[in-house]
């Protein structure tokens, strides 16, 4: 095999003849590489100051929301001792009702009041239950009347005694 075809002259072109050429061809290369690592780098770092503001963010909001979980748990507390405490007061407000069924309705007339005080003296008196008429702060018939009044029984009649010991 001869010098002049050999696969190696095919190589020729590719080495540089000098170092001076060699670094030169070297220099140009990273100069591209060099300008694009500064661009990643500036790149880096503005990502870095984004991620850093996203992360103090998240900080204070996690704080802002631990806070709101406490004044959610104490104004639910706070909700049931309110709701426990106005069952109890309508509890209360109902101790001195009195409810009575099977009265015929309209048979009052005009006044409930003086007609439930009666129509309890005439019940209660005889058996020696009450001495006297009960004294009654209100008197009224719960709920509508009935459009028939043949066919359906009568609305039950509510009445607030004055004193909680005429409802003992």
């Amino acid at each position: 095999m001869s010098l002049t075809h050999s696969p190696l002259l095919s190589f020729r072109p590719c080495v540089p003849p000098s170092r001076l050429t060699v670094r030169t061809a070297v220099s140009d290369a990273i100069v591209p590489l060099s300008s694009s690592i500064d661009a990643l780098r500036a790149t880096v770092e503005t990502q870095g100051s984004r991620l850093k503001d996203v992360e103090s963010g998240l900080s204070e909001y996690s704080d802002h929301l631990v806070r709101l979980e406490d004044t959610v748990s104490h104004l639910s507390k706070d909700n049931c001792r309110l709701r426990d405490k106005l069952d109890d007061l309508e509890f209360r407000s109902r101790r001195n009702n009195v409810r009575i069924l099977n009265v015929p309705e309209k048979m009052e007339l005009d006044d409930t009041l003086t007609f439930v005080s009666s129509l309890l003296l005439e019940v209660l008196g005889p058996s020696g239950v009450l001495s006297s008429a009960p004294k009654l702060d209100r008197a009224h018939w719960l709920g509508r009347l009935p459009d028939d009044p043949t066919n359906a029984r009568p609305s039950p009649l509510i009445c607030c005694l004055h004193d909680f010991q005429d409802r003992e």
